[in-house]
């Protein structure tokens, strides 16, 4: 009996181990058991139909996940303690405005480079000085010399990268060794920070593209209405995307998303205000009928593309930094291309080439009366591309080259 009831116990902890493997709810615990009781495992068998304590409460199944996390959290700081390694931390802020710090190490192991995640750090100020103590606290409670701490990376602002009262100089002056590394993704990230800066329509065209997925996301009555019109243009149902400052990718998915939809977009915008009548959906639809967004939006679908061959590079594991300046080489020289094409007028293979098309939907759904009134300060493709576009590209290499020192 004993026996049996440590292979039960056994097989429980496998079990456990087997859902957070495959990120599953643990509340699926209880299923998985007894669907191994009944086809395969007769120690289960017997214990689910002979024992009243079967250890498949959620509470049961929360204490076991503790036990393997201790466990499996052990097992990696002991080899830690024993390494040099890198640390790596990011800030960020949830969605209750808690500040959080996430900290892992990497480090090499006879089976190859190793990177685990050690825990959060919870902080109400984000000056270095305090971000240092944390750090400091939260190594010392697990037992992790702060000495053997041999490169940090840490992302490019002020409070991290401070060159005298930064983050990075304060864990080298506790780790003389410690070489800093700063992020490069967080760099390219930054390039798209500063241009929004200087640019009222890509400040716009920012604004729109994230009213939108608020639209539909925060509000599953909108999102139905979007789908519906999608299946009446005989589209695949899709849900637009977060365009977030600095992620680049999320950016590009919104614009061709926004692209792909937007007669679609026109439609549903419509029927919303129709039906709620908020102006905040007049606000939407007038902003996706200025054509200097949509013009905006086609540039950035073209430009973000060789920019987010940069960045996947820069997020692979076997990156090699003697690659990077020609990395970077490569990206300007198909931004340059792109002007290139821009100003000879040829938008083959470029995502402008719809600019016309959308234009023309644009104009088909104004108001004759507004059509007049604006027809001294119409916007043409070429117009815009010389005015905004290329300006904006010439600004977005000379961001990226400033970035990585090309």
């Amino acid at each position: 009996m004993v026996e049996r009831n440590r292979r039960y116990i056994k097989k429980l902890f496998q079990s456990c181990l087997f859902l957070c493997e495959k990120n599953w709810a643990q509340s699926n615990m209880e299923d998985l058991v007894k669907f191994m009781g009944r086809t395969c495992d007769a120690d289960i068998k017997s214990v689910l139909a002979e024992d009243s304590i079967t250890y498949l409460s959620s509470t049961s199944v929360s204490d076991i996940i503790k036990v393997l996390s201790n466990f499996f959290e052990q097992k990696t700081l002991t080899q830690l303690r024993e390494e040099n390694f890198t640390l790596l931390a990011d800030e960020s802020t949830d969605q209750s405005n808690r500040t959080q710090l996430s900290v892992f190490a990497r480090w090499i192991t006879p089976h190859g480079p190793r990177e685990d995640y050690l825990g959060l750090i919870h902080e109400e100020r984000t000056t270095s000085e305090a971000l240092m103590e944390a750090i400091e606290r939260f190594l010392m409670g697990k037992m992790i010399p702060f000495q053997n701490v041999r490169f940090v990376g840490l992302d490019g602002c002020n409070t991290m990268s401070g060159c005298n009262k930064g983050l990075q100089r304060r864990i080298r002056n506790v780790s003389p060794l410690c070489i800093y590394i700063n992020c490069r993704n967080h760099r390219l990230a930054l390039c798209f920070v500063h241009l929004l800066k200087n640019n009222s329509i890509l400040i716009d065209v920012d604004t729109l593209l994230l009213a939108i997925w608020k639209t539909f996301h925060f509000s599953p009555k909108k999102a139905a209405v979007f789908e519906s019109f999608q299946e009446v243009y005989g589209q695949r149902p899709i849900n637009m995307v977060k365009a977030a400052t600095t992620r680049w990718l999320s950016h590009l998915h919104a614009c061709v998303r926004f692209k792909a939809r937007y007669e679609t977009l026109l439609d549903t915008m419509d029927s919303l205000i129709e039906s709620t009548h908020e102006p905040e959906m007049r606000g939407i639809r007038s902003s996706m009928t200025r054509k200097q967004n949509v013009a905006m939006i086609l540039v950035l679908t073209d430009v973000l593309k060789p920019i987010n061959y940069l960045s996947l590079y820069l997020q692979e594991d076997c990156g090699v930094v003697s690659e990077l300046p020609t990395r970077v080489k490569q990206c300007r020289d198909d931004l340059e291309a792109i002007i290139q094409q821009y100003r000879q007028g040829n938008y083959e293979g470029l995502e402008f080439s719809k600019c016309e098309d959308l234009f023309f939907i644009i104009d088909d759904r104004a108001m004759l009366a507004r059509r007049n009134r604006s027809h001294a300060a119409e916007v043409t493709p070429a117009g815009f591309l010389e005015v905004h576009g290329i300006p904006l590209i010439y600004n977005l290499i000379t961001e990226v080259e400033d970035a990585f020192y090309v």
